[in-house]
């Protein structure tokens, strides 16, 4: 997982796309809500996989639960925390 800080970095660096931040940070990895806990991360898109007839890999977590905090602009860098 990326820190804040470390991914405001990434954001200015002129060197790394938008598609590739996503790709790297928003869609890919392990998600801050299971603390790289991959059998609980697997077993929560595998149930949703499962209702809506899907691949787990199709389902993404995105947001705060996914990085530790919030990119959203009404909350942004808001961390993670019970209301998220």
């Amino acid at each position: 997982m990326i820190s804040k800080d470390d991914f405001i970095t990434k954001l200015k660096n002129q060197s790394i796309n938008n598609q590739e931040i996503v790709q790297r940070y928003i869609t890919h990895g392990a998600s801050f809500v299971f603390d790289e806990d991959e059998d609980k991360h697997f077993r929560l898109k595998k149930l949703i996989s499962d209702n809506f007839n899907l691949s787990p890999e199709n389902v993404i977590m995105v947001g705060s639960a996914k990085l530790g905090f919030s990119i959203a602009p009404s909350k942004l860098w808001k961390s993670f925390d019970e209301e998220s």
